[in-house]
């Protein structure tokens, strides 16, 4: 019986392993599962903006979206062999409260697994 098909994975620093790929990666091909890599950057939508705001210019919203740009870059390196093999993944980055977003991404979309790996 193929149980899950919508499994969010929480791949934050922290937390992201080898093991917990692999994980991942088993269960999406045993159940033919989509996977998304949630990684939750610890600061509200425009909060790193106003902790910057004394650089000049656009400067200070310009180091919010480096920061989403690396964190995106790094899901993307962490997935890219995942897709080549043919799963169905996706890499997503939001800002917030970490558990907060993690319950509200599988409330919007559904995701009947969450894995996280432990520290």
């Amino acid at each position: 019986m193929k149980r899950f098909k919508n499994v969010l994975v929480i791949a934050d620093e922290a937390s992201m392993s080898d093991a917990v790929t692999a994980r991942a990666a088993w269960l999406a091909r045993s159940n033919g599962a989509r996977l998304t890599f949630l990684d939750i950057i610890d600061a509200n939508p425009g909060e790193l903006a106003k902790l910057f705001s004394a650089l000049p210019g656009r400067r200070a919203a310009q180091v919010e979206e480096d920061v989403v740009t690396f964190h995106k870059a790094r899901l993307d390196k962490l997935v890219a062999p995942l897709i080549e093999e043919g799963l169905k993944v996706e890499a997503l980055v939001l800002s917030g409260t970490a558990f907060i977003e993690a319950i509200r991404q599988v409330q919007r979309q559904g995701h009947d697994l969450l894995l996280k790996g432990a520290y």
